[in-house]
């Protein structure tokens, strides 16, 4: 059937589970709903003679419009001889990479401390120059990234 943005409403309301496939749109997408409360969408496609099912959101989040843009930028991927959830999956592993690899302000700070921990030359100083950063600079670029970090931020 062709899906139009009645029917999808009318189908996520009634909440009768099945897939249901947007003939008139991209190639491939369906609404599938599990129930009253589970609806989403889902692009079907073939890579090396295997059916894959890749998920493109919610139904109650994306309209019909919108998921059939998600749609065509996977078949855009295909063209290309990408793996849509190949590339989503290196992708996503790719950002906690790069955030396990984040330093903030504030660990370089602690770390800085600890290193230099004996090279102070009295306790006072060493508690007022951590006083310090807890008091004016954590506050302002104790989460940031250290390496975001740049002169109008210091300033």
């Amino acid at each position: 059937m062709v899906l139009t943005v009645k029917k999808v409403q009318r189908l996520v309301a009634k909440g009768e589970p099945g897939m249901f496939l947007d003939k008139g749109g991209t190639r491939g997408l369906y609404l599938a709903v599990e129930s009253k409360t589970s609806a989403h969408w889902a692009l079907r496609f073939q890579v090396d003679h295997r059916a894959r099912l890749m998920g493109l959101g919610s139904a109650r989040e994306f309209s019909l419009k919108e998921a059939r843009e998600r749609a065509n930028l996977a078949r855009q991927q295909l063209a290309d001889g990408v793996d849509p959830l190949e590339a989503r999956r290196s992708d996503k592993a790719a950002r906690k990479a790069a955030a396990a690899t984040k330093l903030t302000f504030k660990e370089a700070c602690e770390k800085f401390i600890t290193q230099r921990d004996v090279e102070w030359t009295s306790p006072k100083h060493a508690a007022e120059y951590v006083s310090s950063l807890k008091r004016y600079a954590w506050p302002y670029l104790g989460n940031m990234d250290v390496a975001a970090i740049d002169v109008p931020h210091i300033l």
